[in-house]
């Protein structure tokens, strides 16, 4: 019997739960980790459909580019990612997510099953039920991704008993996706809770036309300001700023400022 004051190895099942609670807190992080991996991959159109705050079910639906029959078993395992490389690629990313862990996390903590389908080639599934990879079988779905996660801590009664209510959940997964849908206005977005559509945006090419189709007439209102480099060093560096400001409106608060950098939150 080993002392319980000497170091030993963890197995990779502890590691992969402790991991899983540093990246996956609630269901709206889940939510968003699973958007930008979305868009990551190209899509033009995110559909995200949630039951009960996401804690009975949340589905996003995207026409990215898929992930490759081989590639899917691969996608449940930590630090595998198609986003890097090399430790050089860390100097330059130019993506929305990188390390590798989402998909591998969100397994660990609920039924996690993803279905794709690249371009040219037929529909696979494989499901990971906390931490149980199953194998690959046939998915009848269109050119995409969906990724289905149910059941979230339901074998983790502690975490359970931390979170919010399902209505408080609901309500920040509305924020990650309006965030996104204002950071992407190339990329339509539709949000569904429990059948009830919340937000359906098209996608777009001017900033002015997402933030009418989020915020109606109150767009409107808003004054365009921009700020471009004005010395040789910000615009070798490309620094500058924009912005769409309501001079009129006074909050105690800053949940409805939006800052994008580099065109994302």
């Amino acid at each position: 019997m080993i002392s319980p004051n000497r170091i030993v190895q963890l197995d990779d099942r502890t590691i992969g739960h402790i991991a899983a609670g540093e990246v996956v807190e609630r269901p709206a992080q889940v939510v968003k980790e699973l958007i930008e991996n979305s868009i990551d991959a190209g899509a033009k159109r995110i559909v995200v459909d949630v039951e009960r705050g996401g804690f009975d079910l949340m589905r996003i639906l995207d026409d990215g580019s898929g992930i490759h029959e081989e590639d899917l078993p691969l996608s449940l395992d930590r630090h595998a990612t198609s986003k890097l490389r090399s430790q050089e690629d860390l100097a330059s990313i130019g993506t929305l997510g990188f390390r590798g862990e989402a998909l591998a996390s969100i397994g660990m903590v609920s039924r996690l099953s993803i279905s794709s389908r690249p371009a040219g080639t037929e529909g696979r599934r494989i499901v990971m039920d906390n931490g149980d990879k199953n194998k690959i079988e046939p998915a009848g779905i269109a050119e995409g991704t969906c990724i289905e996660v149910s059941n979230i801590f339901a074998n983790q009664p502690a975490r359970l008993a931390f979170q919010r209510r399902p209505a408080t959940e609901t309500s920040k997964i509305v924020d990650v996706v309006v965030s996104h849908a204002i950071s992407h206005p190339e990329v339509g977005f539709r949000l569904t809770s429990d059948d009830k559509v919340i937000l359906e945006v098209p996608a777009v090419d001017e900033m002015e036309d997402r933030l009418y189709d989020i915020l109606g007439r109150q767009a409107g209102r808003m004054i365009e300001i921009s700020s471009p480099p004005t010395d040789d060093e910000a615009q070798e560096k490309r620094i500058g700023a924009d912005g769409y400001p309501l001079p009129d409106i006074t909050r105690g608060k800053g949940d409805d400022i939006h800052v994008l950098i580099n065109g994302s939150q």
